[in-house]
């Protein structure tokens, strides 16, 4: 059974499986890397570079954000204050035509060496329980916000 749903709900659902205190900070530290990887590869995925490449990283975290807004402001302000600066990393990262399959490499390098730590030391050793992939969709939506939330340890939304 797929399990999704939006805003507090899909916080509170994502939350249920991190709740280890540990657990909480491999994400909090982990998450950005997630989403500079991301923010490297998807615009050479899309064929985007230069100036596209940038407006399309900045459509997709103001994206993020406003939909943060709907439902928590304070980890909105968190997420700004936590990501910021990979967002812009990643906005000055080369984005060219003859590096698109590198770009794409080093994005998904990136997101893939932060998620397997996530999963085994932050599930497998502090939690007891593994991600459930029916969660995904969620957990694309929710994780930025939980990291950022677990930095600062403000708790739930």
């Amino acid at each position: 059974m797929v399990k999704f749903c939006l805003g507090q709900c899909g916080y509170d659902l994502y939350a249920e499986i991190h709740r280890n205190y540990v657990n909480q900070q491999i994400h909090g530290v982990f998450m950005p890397m997630v989403v500079y990887g991301t923010l490297i590869a998807l615009p050479a995925l899309c064929n985007r570079f230069s100036y596209e490449a940038i407006f399309m990283q900045l459509c997709l975290f103001s994206m993020y954000l406003i939909y943060y807004l709907t439902f928590d402001v304070m980890g909105a302000l968190m997420s700004i204050s936590v990501y910021t600066p990979f967002v812009y990393w990643a906005m000055i990262y080369p984005h060219r035509y003859d590096r698109r399959w590198y770009n794409v490499s080093v994005g998904m390098g990136y997101m893939v060496v932060a998620l397997v730590i996530q999963e085994i030391f932050g599930h497998t050793l502090f939690e007891g329980a593994n991600s459930d992939l029916s969660q995904v969709p969620n957990n694309i939506l929710i994780a930025p916000i939980f990291g950022a939330r677990s930095i600062f340890q403000t708790g739930s939304a």
